[in-house]
């Protein structure tokens, strides 16, 4: 029996595949459990505008990280910390209190996002390589000041 993949299945096939399988199998365990349907022409056709619908979904989320990495390059942020009058902070500042602040601006940016060479032990303006994803990295300037 021919039967369309519904998910990929180990040693058989990958979604959106037509394989031929016993009936029995077929019958008795990828249909009843959603993992395969009947290899019909509406069955293909349904899975083809599901894989279409979802590749949409995929740029537009590839679109709004692009737009995330401009808007960070476009900002700043500013982390305040207890610091000496010759400028030493006590403590350092990290990517987690970097990434705070660029909460505070409105961005989502997570700690694993952000790429600092060593913690920040000095007031001063430092520049911070966020990596959205992949193909998108933002550089931008974090201000450290004292409290």
């Amino acid at each position: 029996m021919e039967v369309l993949l519904q998910e990929d299945i180990e040693r058989l096939g990958k979604r959106g595949d037509v394989v031929d399988v016993a009936d029995g199998y077929a019958r008795n365990y990828l249909v009843p459990r959603g993992l395969a349907a009947k290899a019909t022409q509406e069955n293909k056709l349904a899975l083809h505008r599901q894989r279409q619908a979802e590749e949409r979904e995929q740029q537009q989320h590839i679109q709004e990280l692009a737009d995330l990495a401009r808007k960070i390059e476009t900002t700043s942020c500013t982390v305040a910390a207890p610091a000496s009058p010759e400028g030493h902070l006590f403590g350092s500042i990290g990517p987690d209190q970097v990434a705070d602040a660029f909460k505070d601006e409105g961005l989502p940016v997570e700690p694993g996002m952000i790429s600092l060479p060593a913690h920040i032990k000095e007031i001063g303006v430092y520049t911070v390589e966020i990596r959205v994803t992949a193909e998108h990295t933002a550089v931008t300037r974090v201000w450290v000041v004292a409290e």
